[in-house]
């Protein structure tokens, strides 16, 4: 099964809307935007040890409340359809901004599975960390057409 085939068909209800992406190993993190430096961490963390346990450190305790009732028992399973960086290829750039009072991230590149592909992150404050409230991703048929400012999830709670 294909990340894009998985997004379709995938009952989590976390605001995964449309199809997705992954992280590029060697990813270095660099003098960037807080939310950028956040996700770069997240990346590095999952490289190390791609388990769900890792991927929990980086989510808000309402994200995580709400996978809970939607995860199985093969959670480990699930980690490469579920975190950000294992759905690219290759990174190509970062938009970050405030849209509507919410803290979002964007992450543009290449797919896994070869496809331009865009995901809209939003981060909120807790415990004095950056962590991931919704994540949304999409799926273009040309790198053209890949967004060139910030875009915000829509958030389960939106829908």
């Amino acid at each position: 099964m294909n990340l894009a085939q998985f997004v379709r068909g995938s009952t989590l209800g976390l605001a995964f809307v449309i199809a997705g992406c992954a992280g590029n190993p060697g990813q270095k993190l660099t003098s960037a935007s807080p939310l950028q430096v956040a996700y770069q961490e997240m990346a590095a963390d999952l490289n190390a040890d791609p388990s769900l346990a890792t991927y929990e450190k980086h989510l808000s305790r309402e994200l995580r409340k709400d996978m809970e009732a939607d995860l199985g028992p093969d959670r480990d399973d699930q980690i490469e359809f579920l975190a950000p960086p294992f759905w690219y290829e290759e990174v190509q750039n970062f938009y970050e901004g405030i849209r509507d009072g919410r803290q979002c991230l964007t992450v543009n590149g290449i797919s896994v599975d070869g496809d331009p592909i865009s995901a809209g992150i939003e981060y909120v404050d807790e415990q004095g960390a950056k962590k991931i409230r919704a994540v949304e991703i999409a799926l273009f048929e040309q790198a053209g057409e890949l967004p060139l400012e910030v875009w915000c999830p829509v958030r389960p709670d939106e829908i």
